[in-house]
């Protein structure tokens, strides 16, 4: 009377445990699941240097498998240790994800996303040298990593592009992208969504305060000066992604507040500046860069759940009306995958296709964005595949692109730069001194009192 056996092994199983339990034995299986199995997840896509990680969960049998989840996860190129942890704890909860969908009366062979060959045979063994040159190639990387960490920080400013959206399914072209005029001191402009009121386009942004480690939402009245930026939202918590939509004659703002762990529905008073709290559409979730959308006869919302990986695991939501009730979709999170889950900006319709762009993190956060075709969006699925890709901009924001938002004709965009900036090695020389003096019997409070040394 089992309904499922979780099998951790890597060793070949009999028939009649293969078919004991009424849903069968699942088992993890990390990597590509058409190759044959290894002792040591994560441990190959560093060797090869691939982007991501693979993993899956299967129901087996004796001469083909069944993915019921499959996902990929950024390759830490720096940590083996850490490329695992990533990966394990990542698909941990795919086996539950299976249950409550089980649970919702999904029929099983809905949850199934392929069947594949079985991978026969005794697990494979890195070797001594192969071990030796992991080792090397995550020191190089961490050396790398701290260097940048230490030197320099993310820059982020926003452009404007005249062209429409439905422009960036063809293959890249040429196209003219006006960038604002760069935000002085510690603060940054990045994920602009724009909105033409009266015959004046505002663009609102998210504006990031290193000084107070956190953002808030601006209005930017002339689109390309950071001068003419005034205050829209602001909590006492992180605010960003501030994605803007029309409904019934009223403007509405939905930014990211995964610190707040809720999803907030705010509508404007007298745009762009004057905001009330209009609704929580999703309690509980810490949801990351959402957008939302009219399609069919429902409204959907695409959101990434920050505790499962932010940029990786997308859920979807659905409501009759904007301000909801909105309900979870049953196979949530519908999609893992690093390369192209967390949302990048307006999901638009064209030639009768829904089209949603997204962030490809797997070579670093906000990298480039992959344009997805929604190919099944119901109560019960979701599908979807990349058609275009949209790579950063040449010239100074050339290390990265996050946002690509309709407003009109004209898209607007984001792009990342690196600006050398030692403060990470002055916090961790302060840091080390502090812990000098804690070491040495120091008190706390006379540590809080010191200012900076004489010499």
């Amino acid at each position: 009377r089992l309904d499922f056996v979780l099998y951790f092994g890597t060793l070949p199983l009999s028939r009649e445990i293969v078919n004991c339990a009424r849903w069968g034995t699942w088992a993890f299986r990390f990597g590509d699941v058409n190759k044959p199995l290894t002792t040591l997840p994560a441990f190959w896509e560093i060797y090869h240097r691939e982007h991501v990680t693979g993993a899956a969960l299967l129901r087996l049998n004796e001469s083909t498998n069944q993915v019921l989840r499959s996902g990929y996860f950024a390759t830490v190129q720096a940590s083996f240790p850490n490329n695992v942890d990533s990966v394990c704890f990542g698909a941990a909860r795919w086996p539950a994800f299976v249950c409550k969908a089980l649970e919702a009366d999904i029929d099983f062979s809905t949850i199934v996303h392929r069947t594949i060959d079985a991978a026969n045979g005794p697990a494979s063994v890195p070797s001594d040298e192969e071990r030796r040159r992991v080792k090397a190639i995550t020191s190089r990387q961490a050396v790398r990593m701290l260097f940048r960490n230490y030197f320099y920080r993310p820059i982020w400013n926003i452009a404007r592009v005249d062209e429409n959206i439905t422009g960036y399914l063809r293959s890249r072209e040429a196209r003219g992208v006006y960038w604002c005029t760069q935000a002085s001191g510690d603060l940054f402009l990045a994920d602009p969504f724009a909105l033409t009121v009266d015959g004046k386009t505002v663009v609102l942004a998210e504006e990031f305060d290193y000084a107070k480690g956190r953002g808030r939402i601006v209005a930017l009245e002339d689109e390309m000066h950071p001068q003419s930026a005034r205050v829209a939202i602001e909590e006492p918590y992180h605010l960003s992604f501030p994605f803007l939509v029309e409904d019934g004659g009223h403007v509405y703002c939905i930014p990211e507040s995964y610190q707040a762990r809720e999803i907030t529905l705010y509508r404007a008073l007298a745009f762009p500046t004057s905001w009330i709290r209009e609704a929580t559409l999703v309690s509980d979730f810490a949801g990351n860069d959402s957008t939302v959308v009219r399609y069919g006869n429902k409204w959907w919302m695409f959101s990434t759940d920050y505790d499962m990986g932010f940029s990786s695991a997308l859920c979807v939501f659905y409501a009759d009306r904007l301000s909801g009730p909105w309900h979870a979709h049953p196979m949530n999170p519908v999609k893992v995958d690093v390369r192209s889950a967390c949302s990048a900006g307006t999901p638009f319709q064209h030639d009768g296709s829904l089209y949603r762009p997204a962030q490809d993190c797997s070579q670093g956060y906000g990298r480039r964005i992959v344009i997805n075709r929604v190919a099944t969006l119901t109560e019960t699925q979701f599908a979807e595949e990349p058609v275009a890709i949209v790579e950063p901009y040449p010239g100074r924001y050339n290390a990265g692109t996050h946002t690509l938002s309709a407003a009109g004709g004209r898209t607007y965009v984001d792009g990342l730069s690196y600006a050398f900036h030692p403060g990470g090695l002055i916090a961790l020389a302060k840091r080390q001194a502090k812990v000098a003096l804690q070491t040495a019997g120091v008190p706390d409070d006379v540590i809080a009192r010191i200012r900076r040394p004489r010499t």
